[in-house]
């Protein structure tokens, strides 16, 4: 099996979803595994056991935020940072961002077999598997993580969850002695996702009752002095600590290797935190679909599409009191607010919920159905032309 040289130029939740791919490609072939990505997150990936040899690049050289429309389509700036890279050319190729600057690096390292977006004639190609994947039922994605569509596009099997994705120094927990440690992420990247805060002060003073409990709060904000957090954690000085504005991404990882659970929104960290075996309750709002984006973890749960109201406190309170107590793997309290729960089938990580009826089932089921079909299709069609080239 050829090496595999994967480019991700996306932000830190994107880098640890392209972990799942990179994981399943060790897993699955004796090919070795590069990966080009930005430099700012060089502590995560020097902690990725699937990953034989990393190439961070200062992208802000090269494109700027890899999110912006500020695109630097000159070869003279991607041929730069081409130096040092020669061991990459040839094998195959998997370009993960809808980028004319990572798809022309890939295609000026003359690969063997090209994956994802690629560079053709001066033009950027969408890879059909995406493109179908993005175009679903009322032009919403189908119902398919983006890891399992990545990792069909590179050949590889969605039959288990990975769980190596990093090298994890977790802390054992003894539960009755041991308190009970919490990772709050109180914003996201982009504002829209962010959880009220009021609601979160709310959240954090229904949890502070259980006396083994500590919440560490985290974010790129910091508070004001003024805000209900700063005041909460100057009242708890014991349980809570606010720490928002004032870690690093390698204390933001110590981090997370020494709490319990972590809950915020579809965020970077709340990813993070997954990776390093904290238990992930998600608050999805804002566009972000557990379907698509939901933690990659077989032990999970996710609010989506919070009203942020007092119902959805409380069971948040009765979740975290079962896991506290170790009882949540097989079960989360239903209250009047359910949450959503990975499964895995046939085609990946699927998140169900408990108040689907039979019709609902039956349609996402079909729906990944239908979508699995296409790719296999397409596949098809695709080896057919490689054949007859």
């Amino acid at each position: 099996m050829s090496d595999l040289i994967a480019h991700q130029w996306g932000r830190l939740g994107d880098l640890i979803q392209t972990g799942v791919v990179l994981s399943r490609w060790k897993s699955q072939t004796s090919g070795r595994v590069a990966l080009t990505y930005d430099s700012r997150y060089q502590a995560v990936v020097e902690r990725m056991s699937c990953v034989d040899d990393g190439f961070p690049l200062d992208l802000s050289r090269i494109v700027g935020d890899s999110r912006s429309e500020r695109e630097c389509e000159t070869i003279l700036t991607i041929e730069q940072a081409l130096n040092g890279m020669q061991s990459l050319c040839g094998g195959v190729h998997l370009v993960l961002n809808r980028s004319n600057s990572v798809a022309l690096l890939s295609h000026l390292l003359k690969p063997e077999v090209s994956l994802g977006y690629r560079w053709d004639n001066g033009q950027l190609r969408t890879p059909a598997i995406l493109a179908d994947w993005l175009n679903g039922p009322d032009k919403n994605p189908y119902p398919a993580h983006v890891c399992d569509t990545w990792s069909q596009m590179a050949g590889l099997s969605c039959d288990r969850v990975p769980d190596d994705v990093l090298n994890k120094k977790k802390r054992h927990r003894e539960i009755g002695k041991d308190a009970f440690r919490i990772l709050l992420f109180a914003d996201a990247g982009e504002i829209y996702r962010t959880s009220p805060l009021p609601w979160l002060t709310r959240l954090c003073d229904e949890l502070l009752k259980f006396s083994q409990l500590h919440i560490t709060a985290v974010g790129s904000k910091t508070g004001n002095g003024m805000d209900k957090l700063n005041s909460l954690a100057a009242s708890n000085e014991y349980q809570f600590e606010d720490l928002r504005g004032r870690t690093t991404l390698t204390e933001l990882i110590s981090l997370c290797e020494r709490h319990d659970a972590a809950i915020g929104p579809d965020t970077g960290g709340l990813h993070l935190a997954a990776a390093c075996g904290c238990f992930p309750i998600g608050l999805y709002s804002g566009g972000a679909s557990v379907f698509n984006t939901g933690p990659y973890s077989a032990r999970a749960c996710v609010l989506q599409n919070p009203e942020w109201t007092e119902a959805e406190i409380k069971s948040l309170r009765d979740a975290v009191a079962a896991l506290e107590e170790n009882s949540i793997e097989n079960h989360i309290p239903r209250g009047t607010v359910s949450f959503w729960m990975p499964c895995l089938d046939e085609f990946g990580l699927c998140y169900t919920h408990p108040a689907w009826n039979t019709h609902s089932k039956t349609t996402v089921s079909r729906l990944r159905e239908e979508l699995h079909s296409k790719w296999l299709a397409e596949k098809n069609t695709l080896e057919l032309q490689q054949a007859e080239t």
